[in-house]
């Protein structure tokens, strides 16, 4: 039993820290206190009565206790409520830290803006007046005890917030600068920015309008229902046109793709368009094309998988085409290891935006640019690996001879046509040996810093120049890439900033938190977890099948463990009467047989060569076979009334002289258990031993193969006869025919 949290008895009025003094780090609902603070909180939390104990221990009850020996136990977490006397707003809060000067207190931005707390400028001060002589506003801060939070309304200060775009950047937010909320307050989510430090949206700004169960709450160790409602109802239509005209196909602005089924659009400069591939065949290569795109524009094609849980962008993806040559073509071949476990792939069409001449700012040139994707499979993977052209220097036949100029091979017959043409209107670069039409030699181009080469300059050359030699910053984390295609790889790879789906706590997360993740730990490597993952996974929890305390990432480990161990198990050893339905588990006696049927056999006079048991063994059978054991239920192939239920009639009337040359093979092999023993059972047992059959009849037609009769048996013993836990019984510890191993 948990004990209750001490209440404190503890209120100060300090002045607000400038925001010019206060660090950046202070965030969400984070403040930071004097010392002064702390000292009087453990002191308030000395002389707060305490609860009486969960456990009383007898040992020690009349022991006297001193006051020093009394732990000074302060609430976790520990909250205030933060009030401004100037507008009569409040909100709640959690130190960070007690480091701020005596009689200050430092608040976050966004505390700053929920109190409604606003500096004098530097214009209204009076000449002369500095900077520790102004006028600080002041605000009460009491302690202050909070419910655990259940359900929360947010309501979007904007339409056309998408929750593909928000959700997990909201978990993630609340995860790491919140521990409280009041009904009232702004919640401002930064949107994500690209490599040139642009948002597609600059935040999301929610409205907390309901909390339960009260109007402040909690939401540290708790489950929290979010609730997204629309602002107005213009607003939710606004909303709903704008998700209509994402999903739409065709001529759109994104939505799901089909195979051979192409689709176009017209996508702005710096602006994208998301599709969705949910179906396709696994086994076959996947290819990508973007054509359509006029003269001058340049559109760009990026996919990622459904693992990245973003959608794709010029610097997060996992396969891109930056070129400036169309069709653009990107191919997945059906082994790709990005490929395994996936659900669907993203395609973002991005329209790129040109810069300025001279600056480093943006062309203003908001004009359409149309595109058409069309996304087709290869019939296998040979044909994907011979689609590829080669250049082997091989003529196609004996009659074909070699363009000096183009370098391409031509008929005999028409050789020196070609050629007169070819000379008069083609021109060759001597070092890439690209061939373009003559008059075009200003269009081509060759990078300075590498070994690319192309046309359309010079905005094709500024593209390179500004994609592959320009550094770029992990809007994440510290790390810089030296161009655009590497900043896209750790986006997508080592980034602590890259969103996954824990596998324990099953929430979209950053997977290593705030940090450069340049330098993993050997244990990140080894169990292939993420930091993260390696944190949440320190949870423990209860084993079902042992009722052992496991951490969670262990969990998987522990229970193959248990599998096995299943595994390797051999068949139960059952009573050796084929009417029972028990094991002998510590029945002691050579017959095999279980404790219910060896107890009418059992004798307590001394017996060492074993023949006063072989003549009770044959009273009990011979009594079976002359005069029955009168059991309705009974169905036993040695006893008359067995015989006699089950419709069978034997020839004449059953004698001693019969009896016996039925009985002596049974008695003659009475120790090995191999040969049945058939006794007379009551009626519980018979019913548990006819659905230990039928389990094991049933359980045949499973792919994996069926259970023993020997495991059916032992699984309705430990049930107890309850067909449901017999089944979960054998699920546990059963082993199917398949699996035996031999």
């Amino acid at each position: 039993m948990v004990a209750p949290t001490p209440s404190l008895n503890w209120s100060s009025q300090l002045s607000v820290t400038a925001s010019t003094d206060t660090p950046v780090s202070l965030t969400g609902d984070k403040i930071l206190l004097p010392q002064s603070a702390l000292e009087q909180l453990l002191a308030a939390s000395a002389s707060a009565p305490q609860p009486p104990p969960a456990v009383v221990d007898l040992e020690s009850w009349d022991t006297p206790q001193e006051p020093q020996q009394r732990n000074q136990q302060l609430p976790h977490p520990l909250i205030f409520r933060l009030y401004n006397p100037a507008n009569n707003r409040f909100s709640h809060a959690v130190p960070r830290e007690f480091s701020a000067a005596e009689g200050e207190v430092g608040i976050s931005p966004f505390l700053r803006e929920a109190l409604g707390l606003e500096e004098k400028h530097e214009e209204a001060l009076r000449e002369g007046e500095t900077g520790s002589t102004r006028e600080k506003a002041k605000i009460t801060i009491v302690s202050k005890s909070l419910p655990k939070g259940t359900h929360v309304r947010l309501r979007p200060l904007e339409a056309g917030y998408d929750d593909e775009d928000w959700k997990a950047l909201l978990e993630r937010h609340l995860r790491m600068h919140f521990t409280t909320l009041t009904v009232g307050e702004i919640l401002s989510v930064a949107g994500r920015t690209n490599s040139r430090g642009k948002g597609d949206r600059g935040e999301f700004r929610f409205l907390i309008d309901k909390l339960e169960p009260e109007e402040a709450v909690c939401i540290v160790d708790t489950d929290l229902e979010v609730d997204i409602e629309p602002l107005s109802e213009e607003q939710a239509r606004e909303t709903l046109k704008q998700r209509i005209a994402r999903k739409t196909g065709g001529a759109s602005t994104g939505g799901v793709v089909k195979i051979d089924e192409p689709v176009q659009g017209q996508v702005l400069p710096g602006g994208y368009h998301f599709y969705e591939l949910k179906e396709w065949k696994r086994d076959l290569p996947l290819i990508i094309d973007v054509d359509g795109v006029e003269d001058g524009d340049e559109v760009d094609i990026f996919v990622s998988t459904s693992k990245q849980h973003r959608k794709p962008h010029d610097d997060e993806h996992v396969w891109g085409d930056f070129g400036s040559s169309y069709p653009k073509r990107i191919k997945i071949a059906p082994t790709n290891i990005e490929l395994v476990d996936l659900t669907t792939l993203s395609f973002g069409i991005h329209g790129y935006r040109t810069l300025d001449a001279g600056d480093d700012e943006e062309s203003e040139d908001e004009s359409t640019r149309p595109y058409v994707l069309r996304i087709t499979q290869l019939g296998s993977s040979e044909d994907m690996e011979t689609d590829t052209p080669t250049n082997d220097g091989l003529p196609p036949g004996p009659d074909y001879k070699k363009c000096n100029n183009c370098t391409q091979w031509i008929p005999a017959r028409t050789f020196m046509l070609h050629e007169n043409f070819c000379l008069r209107n083609n021109h060759v670069c001597k070092k890439c040996n690209q061939v373009f039409k003559r008059g075009t030699e200003s269009q081509h181009w060759h990078c300075p810093q590498c070994s690319a080469h192309g046309i359309n300059a010079p905005s094709a050359l500024e593209k390179h120049a500004s994609i592959f030699h320009h550094p770029r910053h992990c809007t994440s984390c510290p790390y810089e890439a030296a161009n655009l295609p590497d900043l896209a790889v750790h986006r997508t790879t080592t980034c602590p900033g890259k969103i996954i789906l824990c596998k324990f706590c099953h929430l979209l997360v950053p997977q290593d938190g705030e940090g450069d993740g340049s330098q993993p730990n050997a244990e990140i490597i080894m169990t292939g977890l993420s930091k993260h993952e390696l944190e949440c996974g320190s949870r423990t929890t209860e084993c079902h099948l042992c009722s052992r305390i496991i951490k969670l990432r262990d969990m998987e480990n522990h229970l193959k463990n248990h599998d096995l161990q299943r595994l390797s198990k051999s068949l139960p050893r059952v009573c050796r009467n084929p009417n029972c339905a028990r094991t002998p588990k510590n029945a002691r006696n050579d017959l095999g047989l279980c404790g219910f049927c060896f107890g009418p056999l059992y004798a307590q006079g001394y017996d060492p060569t074993g023949s006063q048991l072989k003549r009770r063994v044959e009273r009990k059978l011979l009594q079976q076979l002359l005069s029955g054991c009168g059991k309705s239920w009974c169905q036993n192939d040695m006893c008359k009334t067995g015989l006699e239920n089950s419709g069978v009639k034997p020839d004449g009337v059953m004698s001693t002289a019969k009896a016996f040359p039925i009985i002596r093979p049974i008695t003659d092999k009475l120790l090995d258990t191999s040969v049945p023993l058939s006794l007379c059972v009551d009626e519980t047992t018979k019913k548990r031993r006819e659905m230990a059959e039928w389990m094991s009849a049933e359980s045949a037609l499973h792919e994996g193969g069926g259970y023993d009769l020997a495991f059916t048996i032992a699984a309705v013993e430990e049930a107890a006869g309850d067909r449901d836990g017999a089944w979960k019984w054998l699920e546990r510890e059963g082993v199917r025919s398949g699996e035996r191993r031999e």
